[in-house]
């Protein structure tokens, strides 16, 4: 395990109310953890590739402190994590730190 994380491409898909959005590509810089041969835990932060357009379109009138993101990783690995605070756009990404509540597997 590597405690300096390591940035992984992925796809994203925003999960709103319960609804996923389109898939968007990206980036996130992934942490992992293995406390205990039991305990796993994951966070990182996302740079997902989109327009501030798509982000309006995705949160309509819900809001952005209530959010989620399903995960693919390059290596096929996939998880859903819990966005931590609202995001923010910076140039052509919507950058958000996340924690996984779901096993990368």
């Amino acid at each position: 395990m590597d405690v300096n994380g390591s940035k992984v491409d992925c796809k994203f898909w925003f999960v709103v109310k319960g609804k996923p959005s389109d898939m968007y590509l990206g980036q996130i810089h992934l942490f992992e953890h293995q406390y205990d041969p039991k305990t796993q835990f994951w966070y990182g932060v996302a740079d997902v590739s989109c327009s501030f357009d798509d982000i309006g379109e995705i949160f309509g009138n819900g809001g952005e402190d209530d959010f989620g993101l399903s995960i693919t990783l390059e290596d096929g690995r996939k998880g859903m994590a819990k966005a931590i605070g609202s995001g923010q756009m910076q140039g052509s990404y919507f950058h958000v730190a996340v924690f996984g509540w779901t096993k990368l597997g």
